[in-house]
């Protein structure tokens, strides 16, 4: 916990590679551009009077701005990856509605160009920019992140970042805590 409040804004960045590497969202956009509408805050990030976060965050009275990241890579199957989108607001089942069948079909599409055989590599960035009130000189890191299967996220998390489950207080809600370092940074 952080006195006096923090708050953290989490976020994925993929790498441009030459292998078959893909990003969660590399061909999403590209199938959803005919299938769904532009959502108004990816309208509003390509505008030029877009204020980042962090210039937002500055001016507040969380104005210590902090960021950490770790480097991930994972095995992802076309079907993966198709999964992956639908667990977005801006292209969830229901937010396309009759254009699910569309969306799918033109991403497998774009999947099946890129790689034949339906294997891939994602190499991503998990970040976490960190604003906390001004004068704080040292923090202790609390994240909550909501995952679509519990068993599933919990292996993400232990893989790649090296969190360790501390507890199970109910059956769809753990705690876990870096077992590598005890403040990231």
């Amino acid at each position: 916990m952080i006195s006096g409040g923090a708050v953290v804004l989490m976020h994925d960045l993929h790498t441009k590679t030459a292998e078959r590497t893909i990003g969660a969202g590399c061909c999403t956009r590209s199938a959803t551009n005919s299938a769904a509408t532009a959502e108004h805050h990816i309208e509003a990030r390509d505008s030029p009077d877009f204020v980042s976060h962090e210039a937002i965050l500055v001016r507040s009275a969380f104005s210590r701005l902090e960021r950490i990241s770790v480097f991930v890579t994972r095995a992802l199957s076309a079907d993966d990856i198709v999964g992956l989108p639908f667990s977005l607001s801006t292209s969830s089942p229901q937010k396309l509605g009759a254009r699910k069948d569309e969306f799918e079909a033109r991403l497998r599409a774009r999947l099946a160009e890129l790689s034949p055989d339906g294997q891939f590599i994602e190499l991503a960035e998990m970040t976490a920019l960190i604003a906390t009130r001004a004068g704080r000189t040292t923090m202790k890191y609390s994240v909550s992140i909501d995952v679509p299967n519990l068993d599933d996220g919990l292996k993400f998390y232990r893989d790649a970042l090296g969190l360790a489950e501390i507890a199970r207080p109910i059956p769809i809600y753990a705690v876990l805590k870096s077992v590598a370092m005890q403040r990231l940074g």
